[in-house]
């Protein structure tokens, strides 16, 4: 069960202390610790058990973007992540979202958007950068029956558990199907799915 601690993990120190005061100024009563790569947050989870948020800046010393998501999400057991990083393009954010963050924040903005994209995310707003609205050919890619089956348990706002019990496989297995579904639809998040999934037909 999360903890009443936020893990930035970010190995550029002067971002990692600006992002620290930040959130320390919106929420002084939740502790903070920072981690400058994969390892270290995975020490900090193993001592202090998952936390209430993790930021996540997906370029770290060892591990590659395309992982950093998966394996933060993997040992955070369940929590929230949301990723800060300097690398905002369209397709980026897509990824981000798709391999199961909970918001996107850009580096490039001015510091009062990200204290207030921060504010936000400690509210538990859904945030990211305006995305161009993928082409039409792709928001009506088929989905397999499985994966309706899969959708129609999110639109019926049951968990990643919940649905696996119901249709007799693993969550991570869920999962696998939800980021299939996010990347045919070119959604962003569970409820953006739904959405486009009914526009669609």
């Amino acid at each position: 069960m999360p903890g009443d601690w936020i893990l930035v993990v970010d190995d550029h120190p002067l971002f990692a202390a600006a992002v620290t005061d930040i959130v320390t100024q919106l929420a002084p009563e939740t502790g903070v610790e920072i981690a400058d790569s994969v390892a270290a947050a995975r020490a900090l989870v193993t001592r202090l058990g998952a936390p209430r948020l993790a930021l996540l800046d997906l370029n770290l010393p060892d591990s590659p973007a395309s992982r950093s998501l998966e394996a933060l999400g993997a040992m955070a057991d369940g929590a929230p992540v949301v990723v800060i990083s300097a690398h905002d393009d369209p397709l980026r954010v897509r990824q981000a979202m798709a391999a199961g963050a909970v918001g996107f924040i850009s580096k490039s903005q001015r510091p009062q958007r990200i204290m207030r994209d921060l504010a936000g995310v400690l509210a538990g707003a859904a945030v990211a950068p305006p995305v161009p609205e993928p082409a039409a050919a792709t928001r009506e890619l088929p989905l397999s029956p499985r994966q309706r089956e899969v959708l129609d348990g999110v639109a019926a706002g049951r968990s990643n558990k919940e649905i696996a019990a119901a249709l007799g496989v693993s969550p991570g297995t869920v999962k696998v199907h939800l980021r299939e579904i996010f990347a045919r639809l070119g959604a962003r998040n569970r409820m953006e799915a739904v959405a486009l999934y009914h526009r669609g037909g």
